[in-house]
Order: structure tokens, then C-alpha cells, then sequence
């Protein structure tokens, strides 16, 4: 499946779900019905985006450069070997980053965190709808097109305010300032945004977000699952595309979990190698120590999680 930035995706062993906060009053705009004067974001909303545009423009660049710089002396580089502009941490082989010391490894990581998290923050209408969200949990069960379509657009700005305060914060921090240090044309940052900026931030953001997908700007992907058990299980509960099929529902697959469900051979395999070695002796679960690993280990913790249900997973997998 597509990686979503802002939804963990379903897949072997998933125990995460999107934690959505839902603001419905209970009127939903028809969205083949435009206002006729669009929602514009608030001055505040727009100078904290033009905010982080210019981090990643200004001090970001700084401290990718910052990075090579300090790359070329851990590895005592000769002038005519310096990194390409564009080289990130990344592209280095195994053996060139353990060479590298802690604080040129810091600023590394740095560099794609900070780039990752502001861009997230700060993407638009168009490069929302190319992304193909998951949504997990029975609240979702039932819901009409209208009503899945505003719980996945607060779901859009709650991950994008989420973004927005952890560039904020990262930008403040002693390391990002170390390593930005010589920005030509640093941000004025201004003062800590509150809880208050955030909740009007958020506000600002649904109205321009539900404008948007009223007027056929903001295209809607979805995939939904009763649970992430329901997704581990491969059993789609419904899709949601407004640029093509509308809403497609499979009543067949609402539960969170069903005994008659039966694993992918795929799904098999993976979960066969997380419980091996794990038997139930007298009711518990046990781990065979020499067949302990972190993938086991792993496997060990989601069985004891999910009680019935995990040997249920524990059943199919050996099937």
C-alpha cells in the first residue's frame, strides 16, 4: 500500500492508529455546491507558514551545509572530493557514517527530521490529494460520504497542526540554532506560539481545508478498516475517492475482528517468524530463549497485548 505521511499505513503486526479528532456539528456542505467567495487563512496562519518556508529555505540549507562541511573533515576529504550540494546523510555508505563522530551524525539525522516534519507542515491542497490516507475504527462504520469526507479533512489539519508545533519547536532548539548558526537571512521566529495560536491555527486551517474540497480542490483517498486488525487481515471496510468511484462500502467487513477471517500466505509467513519459538504452555505464552530476538520478542508483546484475539494471529499463522 502507498505510504501516507500523515497515517500509518496497515501491514503485519500494526498496532498504531490514527488517533482523529473529529470536529462534525452535524451539517455537511454538499461539496458539488462552491461558495462563491473561497475561505482565506487568517494573516497570523499565513506568517507561520511563510514562517517555516523560510527555515527550509534559509536555516535549513545552513545546516545541510553545516553537515558536509563537517563530513568533509571526519573523513578527511581533499578539496577536489567535496560532497556534492544535495548530499544528505543518507547517501553516505555504512562504512563512511560510522566514521563519522556524534555531533556530525546529529546534524545529519537533523537535517532529515527537520526537512521531513516542515514540509509536512506546510503542504497544500494539491499535494494533500495525491495522498492515499488510511483511517482505522469502528467510529468510521456507517458514516455517509459527506460525513467521511470531513473526518478525513480534520484529520488532514490535525496532522498538519501537529507538524506546524514540531517545526516550531525543533527550530528553537540549541542544536538546530548550533548548526544554523551562519543563516545569511535568519528567520525571526517571534514569540512561542500557544495553545490558543494553535486551536485558532486549526480553526483557520478546517475552514480553508473544507472550502477547499467544496470547490473540487482537495481530493479525498481513503482506505478504511473497522480496526487495524480488520487492516492486518487485508479486510477493507471502504474506500473514499471524490475524483472517481465516490464511496464504496463493504458492510461484509464493519467488525474489528472476525474468528472466520483467514491470513494472506503472506501474512503467514511474516507472522511466522514473529512467534517463533512462542508456545502456550498452561494458558501462557512462552518464548523459547533461543529462539529470542527482537522480531520475536516483538511478536511476544503484540500476542500478550491482544489476549484472545492474538491467539487467534497465533492460530492463523500456523495454519
Amino acid at each position: 500500500m502507498p505510504a501516507d505521511p500523515f497515517a500509518t499505513a496497515p501491514g503485519p503486526a500494526s498496532v498504531l492508529s490514527s488517533a482523529v479528532i473529529t470536529d462534525m456539528a452535524g451539517v455537511y456542505a454538499d461539496p458539488r455546491v462552491a461558495p462563491t467567495v473561497s475561505a482565506a487563512l487568517s494573516q497570523k496562519t499565513l506568517d507561520i507558514l511563510n514562517r517555516i518556508q523560510s527555515l527550509i529555505s534559509n536555516e535549513l540549507e545552513t545546516v545541510g551545509a553545516s553537515f558536509r562541511e563537517m563530513v568533509a573533515v571526519d573523513l578527511e576529504l581533499e578539496p577536489d572530493e567535496a560532497l556534492p550540494e544535495e548530499t544528505t546523510i543518507r547517501d553516505l555508505t555504512d562504512a563512511q557514517r560510522r566514521a563519522l563522530s556524534e555531533d556530525t551524525h546529529d546534524a545529519g539525522w537533523l537535517e532529515i527530521k527537520f526537512g521531513l516534519t516542515a514540509r509536512l507542515a506546510s503542504l497544500d491542497a494539491e499535494q494533500l490529494g495525491g495522498v492515499r490516507a488510511f483511517m482505522f475504527g469502528e467510529q468510521y462504520v456507517g458514516m455517509s460520504e459527506e460525513e467521511l469526507a470531513d473526518a478525513r479533512i480534520n484529520q488532514m489539519v490535525d496532522a498538519q497542526i501537529s507538524m506546524i508545533r514540531n517545526t516550531m519547536g525543533m527550530a528553537r532548539e540549541e542544536a538546530f540554532q548550533r548548526y544554523a548558526a551562519t543563516t545569511e537571512t535568519p528567520t525571526a521566529l517571534g514569540d512561542p506560539l500557544s495553545d490558543a495560536d494553535f486551536d485558532a491555527m486549526r480553526a483557520d486551517l478546517l475552514a480553508k481545508r473544507r472550502d477547499e474540497f467544496q470547490r473540487g480542490e482537495l481530493r479525498l483517498q481513503v482506505e478504511v478498516f473497522a480496526s487495524v486488525h480488520a487492516a492486518n487481515y487485508e479486510k477493507t471496510y471502504a474506500t473514499l475517492d471524490t475524483a472517481d468511484a465516490g464511496l464504496v462500502v463493504k458492510p461484509e467487513n464493519g467488525v474489528a475482528f472476525d474468528e472466520g477471517w483467514v491470513m494472506s500466505e503472506r501474512d503467514k509467513q511474516f507472522y511466522g517468524r514473529m512467534f517463533e519459538g512462542i508456545t502456550v504452555v498452561d494458558g501462557e505464552l512462552v518464548l523459547d530463549e533461543e529462539k529470542a530476538n527482537f522480531m520475536t520478542e516483538m511478536g511476544l508483546g503484540f500476542l500478550e497485548k491482544h489476549g484472545e484475539i492474538g491467539l487467534e494471529y497465533l492460530r492463523d499463522a500456523r495454519a
